[in-house]
């Protein structure tokens, strides 16, 4: 009975927090004294009161039943958990903040939460935000002028017995005719979604005892759950580095840490993930793709010639990578040194690969018009 009780809770949460979910990212109208204003739906409230006594329940839950069933229930549980962080994200991060770290709680559950912390992160990343009301109608107004000035062509006759080979600069083309006429009307592309927000929050959440007790897993044995925290900040990062208003700022903060736990820890299993957590950061930072995917068909590899034109070395990066080259040569550790010179190599490789792009562009021949006509009988 008590099982029965257990699944049939599951399938209820379930049912409710999908419905809930399907509201992230909708926005709705409101008419005030004759103007329109655009507010999203608020689908947090109706559970922030329960999040401080559902976690612990859900980890203290018990599934005893046949294999199949038993996975199915573990999978809806995990989906609980992922769905509350999604649903209400400021209020699940601070609760799980107290719990990652907490020996209230066993190893599986820990690294369970941990998880779920970054498969939150890969959701929200993926559900697309408008902005507010005033820049949403410039955005909209904008639209329909280019909708109203893109050019409407009609057919053109193509005679059979003139073949044409043409090679033409773009502007001068059928096709790039609304191509200018969008360059001339366009707006700044914003990359923006849910997880831009709340990004400080899964970082924070991970990485509060870094200031409340210098990080504890330093002093730790266990190694599950200080690699799944570098794990789930390798996730966060990955996600945020389209939105590159937050992403440098974000990654800048992330490097003294990164540091500390690439040089200072006593593990070396922690070592090597914190080195491609390393890897990932540098890479967000200067606005180049993942260089790992973790399982998520959204967020594929990128190699380091992708985006070169697009790619932005600071003086804070520069020096992060001075500090990482540096820190792999003083301190011998052959237990992590292979998965560091991949990171270390494949940083150069960006740099290396933006140059070659610049001096490429720097002696590009601008193509000129070339017209070949042909006709039946006669070669001109």
């Amino acid at each position: 009975e008590v099982q029965r009780d257990i699944e049939s809770s599951f399938r209820g949460f379930y049912t409710a927090l999908r419905r809930l979910r399907d509201k992230l990212g909708r926005w709705s109208e409101d008419v005030a004294g004759g103007n329109v204003y655009h507010a999203p739906e608020k689908v947090s409230e109706e559970i922030n009161t329960m999040i401080g006594p559902l976690f612990p329940a859900l980890l203290s839950v018990n599934v005893h039943a046949p294999e199949p069933r038993k996975r199915e229930l573990e999978e809806l549980k995990h989906f609980i958990l992922v769905s509350i962080i999604v649903i209400s994200p400021a209020a699940a991060l601070n609760q799980l903040s107290k719990m990652v770290y907490s020996n209230c709680f066993s190893i599986f559950q820990r690294v369970e939460l941990a998880k779920a912390v970054g498969e939150a992160a890969q959701h929200l990343s993926r559900v697309e935000t408008r902005l507010d009301s005033n820049q949403m109608s410039k955005q909209l107004k904008n639209d329909e002028s280019c909708k109203m000035a893109k050019r409407i062509y009609p057919p053109i006759p193509v005679p059979r017995k003139t073949t044409t080979i043409g090679l033409f600069e773009g502007k001068n083309t059928r096709r790039w005719g609304n191509a200018v006429t969008h360059r001339v009307n366009k707006s700044e592309k914003l990359f923006v979604n849910l997880l831009a927000d709340v990004a400080h929050l899964f970082i924070a959440s991970l990485l509060t005892k870094s200031e409340d007790d210098h990080f504890s897993f330093f002093r730790d044995s266990d190694p599950y759950v200080s690699a799944e925290v570098l794990r789930s900040i390798s996730v966060v990062v990955q996600c945020v580095a389209s939105n590159r208003h937050i992403a440098p700022v974000l990654c800048e903060n992330i490097m003294p840490f990164v540091l500390t736990v690439v040089s200072q820890h006593p593990l070396p299993t922690i070592r090597r993930q914190c080195w491609i957590l390393a890897g990932e950061v540098m890479r967000s930072w200067c606005g180049a793709g993942p260089l790992i995917s973790y399982n998520d068909a959204s967020v594929r590899p990128y190699g380091g010639l992708i985006y070169s034109s697009s790619l932005t070395f600071s003086q804070e990066w520069k020096s992060a990578q001075r500090a990482l080259e540096s820190t792999f040569s003083l301190k011998e550790d052959p237990l992590s040194a292979d998965v560091a010179i991949i990171v270390l190599a494949d940083l150069q490789d960006i740099v290396a690969a933006t140059l070659d792009f610049e001096n490429m562009k720097s002696r590009a021949v601008v193509p000129k018009r070339i017209v070949i006509t042909t006709t039946s009988g006669e070669g001109v």
